[in-house]
C-alpha cells in the first residue's frame, strides 16, 4: 500500500526528535554536508521532505527507523478509488 505523508506533522516530528536528542538544524546541516541550514528548516516547517538519501542519513543520525520519522496522513484514499457518493452519480 502506498502511503501519503503529512508534511506538517512530519516536520513537527523531526523537530521533536532533534530536540529530544539535543540536536540542532546546524548539527543536521553539518552531518549531511549542506552548505546552509535552509533545507533542514524547510523539513521542520513542513514545507518539504528530505530526499530518500537524506532521510536515511537523518534516521541513522537520530537512531530511529524511517517509519518513526514520517507521519502518514490520517486518511488514505488511493488514486482512482471511487467513494459511495461517486457511485450514485
Amino acid at each position: 500500500m502506498c502511503r501519503v505523508i503529512n508534511l506538517v506533522k512530519t516536520g513537527k516530528n523531526i523537530k521533536r526528535l532533534l530536540s529530544e536528542r539535543g540536536l540542532t538544524a546546524r548539527d543536521v546541516q553539518q552531518r549531511l554536508g549542506f552548505a546552509e541550514r535552509r533545507p533542514v528548516y524547510f523539513w521542520i516547517q513542513g514545507k518539504n521532505l528530505p530526499s530518500i538519501d537524506n532521510l536515511f542519513m537523518l534516521a541513522e543520525m537520530l537512531q530511529v527507523s524511517i517509519d518513526e520519522i514520517l507521519i502518514p496522513k490520517d486518511e488514505y484514499k488511493p488514486q482512482g478509488s471511487v467513494n459511495e457518493h461517486d457511485r450514485s452519480s
